[in-house]
């Protein structure tokens, strides 16, 4: 048993998708704005009123259970009181095994969640959801009044519908729909969704990582997913990582787990280098100020390198932006002059290129 559908959309297109409806539209883009779960690339659509917008993939659930788990960002979608759109379902031509629906009613974005039986009928539950990024998965087992649909979100166990007789709607999957759809006249702006696993068994996804396995004699050690977080602005910054690693060792009679954290205050100093970065005029990051930070992200070697930068002034000129930020001399990272990077910051991220350095 095994991943079946993964559509990360780090090709910068959307041909993991079988279809896209409408057929090549505009207002579905793979996106460096839409980025979800630490990557580069996500879905973004354009939500404008009453319509479809959405991709869909064909995957073979498991014989009695299967996994799926999707990212999504409500990126302060306009929505009229109860108003509501389709984000994620399972299904085939005719009938749904579950929805995940997205819902605004008394000033809060609330998702919808429904399990569907054979005979018709349906369990529903509402979880209230914060105007940020989440993560949601459902395990969904098959059973003739012995079924069961549990959801999480952001890891944390939110609804169960259980005793639910869908074995027939179970057999009957074929597809997943992915995007915004049956959204309401009255509903308008970007939604983004990202980093859609599906796998044909029960095994936890849990949220995107990077998984990292190196082997020496004495064994196997895997590192699991890395958190980076930066606090503090002006001249100092202090970056904490916290990483997971388990080691079997021998013959793998004995397993060791252990959890490091590492904290890095870094001050800002006169022997820095001045990288110049210009952006479009959509707006990436086009109100960061002096003394936001920012963080580029360059693929060296194979490897993905992220920098911390501080900006030190914005400029503006004829259909762009520019910006000169400052970072701590010594990086072995170069920039070359031309090359473009990923950029995120504290309102949004785009791609900029790199016009100078010194």
């Amino acid at each position: 048993m095994a991943i079946v559908v993964d559509i990360d959309l780090e090709a910068g297109d959307l041909s993991e998708f079988d279809n896209i409806y409408p057929t090549a539209t505009p207002d579905i883009q793979a996106h460096a704005d839409a980025a979800l779960g630490s990557t580069n690339y996500g879905m973004r659509i354009n939500v404008d009123g009453a319509g479809n917008r959405y991709g869909d993939v064909a995957f073979s659930p498991g014989a009695s259970e299967f996994r799926a788990r999707f990212y999504f960002d409500v990126n302060s979608l306009s929505m009229a009181d109860w108003d509501a759109l389709l984000m994620f379902s399972c299904q085939s031509l005719y009938y749904a095994v579950f929805n995940i629906n997205l819902l605004w009613t008394g000033a809060i974005y609330r998702l919808q969640i429904i399990s569907y039986e054979d005979d018709g009928g349906s369990a529903a539950s509402y979880v209230t959801i914060t105007d940020a990024e989440h993560y949601v998965e459902v395990h969904v087992e098959r059973g003739a009044g012995t079924g069961q649909c549990r959801y999480w979100v952001d890891g944390s166990l939110e609804v169960t519908h259980a005793s639910l007789d869908n074995d027939v709607k179970y057999d009957a999957t074929e597809y997943a729909h992915f995007g915004a759809l049956y959204s309401d006249a009255g509903t308008s702006g970007f939604l983004y969704l990202d980093e859609l696993v599906i796998r044909d068994d029960g095994t936890e996804i849990g949220a995107n990582s990077t998984t990292t396995t190196s082997t020496t004699t004495a064994g196997t050690t895997t590192t699991g997913a890395s958190s980076t977080t930066l606090s503090g602005s002006g001249s100092t910054s202090t970056v904490t990582v916290s990483s997971t690693s388990a080691t079997t060792t021998g013959t793998g009679t004995t397993t060791t787990t252990t959890t490091t954290t590492t904290t890095t205050t870094t001050t800002s100093s006169s022997a820095q280098s001045t990288l110049r970065l210009r952006d479009g005029p959509i707006g990436h990051v086009a109100s960061a100020v002096a003394g936001d930070i920012l963080c580029i992200r360059q693929v060296v070697g194979g490897v993905l390198v992220e920098t911390w930068l501080e900006v030190e002034s914005v400029a503006s000129g004829t259909g762009y932006f520019e910006y000169v930020v400052r970072r701590k001399s010594g990086d072995a990272v170069t920039f070359p002059e031309g090359s473009t990077v990923i950029n995120y910051g504290p309102v949004g991220g785009g791609i900029v290129r790199v016009i100078g350095e010194e």
